[in-house]
């Protein structure tokens, strides 16, 4: 019951660069795995074997590193992108957590406790946080932050999309119409645009940073239950993790196919790039 609870409470977080991509990464949930693949789904590798259910993945391009939390335990680890050197990274304040994302350019890693109705700004260089309250009927099931606006976005669990400044203050809706579970958050913050994928509608859309000119990218025969969503923007792509496979599309929703097929429990995801 706890596995199919972590499942609906899951999400990945990542770092999107206009940079060169190179390997696929993810979470496969029901079997406890961290794995890569290239970018053609070929050459598939498990990087780390757990005894838990890893759920946010995240792709440190500045340090290597590879992040992900684990939701049943309250931790968030780290590893080598090879898989090699796990380590406990936090577990301090952390909880029933499902919405990470790591910015090493930023010095930050920020994710959202729904038991706390709290987000929280770790600096990686010193282990300082800062945090701030949330609505209590936020409960975020992702987290993203827009560098070039300055601002921390939400998917929530009461069907909206919410921001806020890095401090807390002008705590906002952005959506607040059309969605159902929106799980997958990601930010082209040079282009203006916030993508996300609702897993109960079977969706992926997008808008404008403050919400407006609201467009359905994919629908229907081109998704099942989509959880967490990465750009590439470089090659104009979005790539998704759905059910048992890993997929993506162009930008704007044309040319669907399938990257990765026949996983378990595939959730979290990032790109790893070469900066």
């Amino acid at each position: 019951m706890r596995k199919i609870v972590a499942l609906f409470l899951s999400l990945s977080c990542g770092l999107t660069y206009a940079n060169e991509s190179t390997n696929i990464y993810w979470t496969d949930q029901s079997v406890g795995k961290i794995q890569s693949a290239n970018l053609d789904g070929s050459d598939i590798k498990t990087l780390v074997q757990l005894d838990s259910y890893p759920l946010a993945l995240n792709f440190d391009s500045l340090n290597r590193k590879l992040y992900w939390l684990e939701q049943v335990k309250g931790i968030i680890k780290r590893s080598n992108i090879d898989g090699s050197e796990v380590e406990q990274f936090m577990a301090e304040k952390v909880g029933n957590t499902t919405a990470m994302s790591v910015y090493p350019d930023l010095n930050k890693v920020i994710w959202a406790n729904r038991q706390q109705g709290k987000v929280f700004l770790l600096e990686l260089s010193t282990s300082n946080f800062t945090s701030f309250s949330i609505p209590s009927s936020s409960k975020p099931l992702d987290i993203k932050l827009d560098p070039k606006g300055k601002k921390i976005y939400w998917s929530s669990g009461d069907k909206k999309i919410q921001r806020a400044d890095l401090d807390g203050s002008s705590i906002e809706d952005v959506v607040t119409q059309g969605l159902n579970m929106p799980f997958g958050l990601a930010i082209d913050s040079e282009n203006g645009f916030i993508y996300w994928a609702d897993l109960m509608a079977g969706k992926i859309q997008r808008s404008t940073l403050d919400g407006q000119n609201i467009e359905t990218l994919i629908q229907a025969s081109g998704l099942i239950a989509p959880h967490e969503i990465e750009l590439d923007l470089l090659n104009k792509k979005i790539y998704w993790t759905d059910r048992k496979e890993i997929r993506r599309s162009n930008l704007d929703g044309t040319q669907i196919e399938t990257v990765i097929d026949n996983l378990n429990q595939p959730v979290g995801l990032a790109l790893g790039y070469r900066k």
